[in-house]
C-alpha cells in the first residue's frame, strides 16, 4: 500500500507543467523612506535635481472636535494639525496633505476635504515655500472613517509621499 502511495504522488509531481498564471494585484501605496513617525516628531526631506529641496517638516494635532454637518446631518469630527517647515535649500512642496482613514475610504482627498488656513505670523503654506513656514492643515472627517496616518506628498514627483505620521490616539 505505501509503495502505491509513493508511485502516485511521484506520478502526479513528475509532469512537466509549462502553463504560468499571472495574477495582477492593485497598486500599493507609496511608502517614505522611513517608517511614519509620530505626531510631532519632524522628517528631513531631500530631494536632488532642478526642483529639488532640502528641510524639516513637522505636523502637530491641535484640536479635534466632533460636529455634525449641516447639509447631509451626518456625524463628522474636525482635525486641525499644525505644520511647521524649515526649508534650507529650494522650495519645499507644502499643498498637498491628505488624511488616510480606515473606512469608508481609503484617503480623505486635500480637495474639497482639506483646507489650509494659516493663522500665524509666517508666511503662509502654498505650493512651494522656502524658509521658516508654518499653517494649519484643517481635515473634516466621517465619523466613521477612523484616521491612521497624516501623508505630505511631491506632487512634481508622481505624487511620492515625503513625510508620514501615525494618527494613534488622536481617532
Amino acid at each position: 500500500m505505501v509503495a502505491g502511495t509513493v508511485l502516485a504522488l511521484t506520478a502526479c509531481t513528475g509532469t512537466n507543467d509549462t502553463t504560468t498564471t499571472t495574477t495582477s494585484s492593485p497598486p500599493s501605496p507609496t511608502a517614505p523612506p522611513t517608517s511614519p513617525h509620530p505626531l510631532g516628531q519632524p522628517f528631513h526631506v531631500t530631494k536632488g535635481g532642478p526642483d529639488g529641496y532640502d528641510g524639516l517638516v513637522n505636523a502637530f494635532l491641535v484640536s479635534k472636535v466632533n460636529a455634525t454637518n449641516v447639509q447631509d446631518h451626518e456625524p463628522h469630527v474636525f482635525y486641525m494639525f499644525n505644520v511647521r517647515v524649515t526649508s534650507t535649500k529650494g522650495a519645499f512642496p507644502t499643498s498637498d496633505w491628505s488624511l488616510e482613514t480606515v473606512n469608508p475610504t481609503a484617503v480623505v482627498p486635500h480637495d474639497p476635504g482639506v483646507k489650509i488656513n494659516d493663522h500665524s505670523n509666517d508666511p503662509p503654506l502654498g505650493s512651494k515655500t522656502t524658509g521658516n513656514t508654518a499653517g494649519y492643515i484643517s481635515f473634516y472627517v466621517l465619523e466613521s472613517a477612523t484616521p491612521t496616518l497624516l501623508d505630505l506628498r511631491d506632487p512634481t514627483s508622481s505624487n511620492t509621499v515625503i513625510a508620514q505620521w501615525q494618527l494613534q490616539g488622536t481617532a
